[in-house]
């Protein structure tokens, strides 16, 4: 409990209702189980939201379920992991916000074999909330739940909400980050809540917010 504590001094939000809302949807399904291996009613409505209609692994389906309820984009073959992990959607670990997607890599099985959603975080953890796991962290679990991870652990982050952040520089201002996503002064400063207008290095801005598909 206290090392939750903690990581709830990290800011939650940063566009919304667009990362707000992935964070309500995933956690509204904290405790779903598995009646039989990899299948329960709701497991079959996360399978079925990525176009899978057998018992199958289902940890980015579950992702692929809160992402598509919100009408936000996912990979066409959102019920395999490794599709979520792209050139276009890569960030680095240290941008990372509330709703974006954290992989893990296998090396038995050459490849990305697990994927959650980031819902808080500090230097050194990051906590998430994860479908098909359990508390051992087994690759194939049987249940929706919140867990802790190490940033050391976390193969890649990936941002499917579409938004737009960057870190402060030194030497950087708001006319020239503006200039640089080609947005304007005025449109930071509502993003961002800048009433005295001034920034500071490592501060992190909100260029644009997540696009829902049309």
């Amino acid at each position: 409990m206290y090392l939750f504590s903690l990581l709830l001094t990290i800011t939650l939000t940063f566009c919304e209702p667009y990362r707000n809302n992935i964070i309500i949807v995933a956690e509204s399904q904290i405790g779903v189980k598995e009646v039989t291996t990899n299948w329960s009613p709701k497991i079959a409505e996360y399978l079925d939201s990525c176009n899978v209609y057998v018992p199958a692994p289902w940890c980015v389906s579950f992702i692929g379920w809160v992402y598509k309820r919100l009408k936000l984009n996912t990979p066409l073959s959102c019920a395999w992991s490794p599709s979520w992990n792209t050139t276009d959607t890569r960030i680095d670990k240290e941008n990372w916000q509330p709703g974006d997607i954290g992989t893990l890599y296998y090396p038995s099985k050459g490849r990305i074999g697990h994927g959650f959603i980031i819902k808080q975080g500090d230097k050194k953890n990051a906590i998430t909330i994860e479908g098909n796991t359990n508390i051992e962290g087994s690759p194939e679990g049987d249940r929706v739940m919140v867990r802790i991870r190490p940033w050391t652990t976390i193969y890649t982050v990936n941002n499917w909400v579409g938004d737009k952040i960057h870190k402060v520089k030194s030497g950087d201002t708001l006319y020239s980050i503006a200039r640089k996503y080609k947005t304007t002064i005025d449109k930071l400063i509502e993003l961002n809540s800048l009433s005295d207008k001034i920034i500071k290095v490592n501060q992190i801005l909100i260029i644009e917010c997540g696009k829902t598909k049309k």
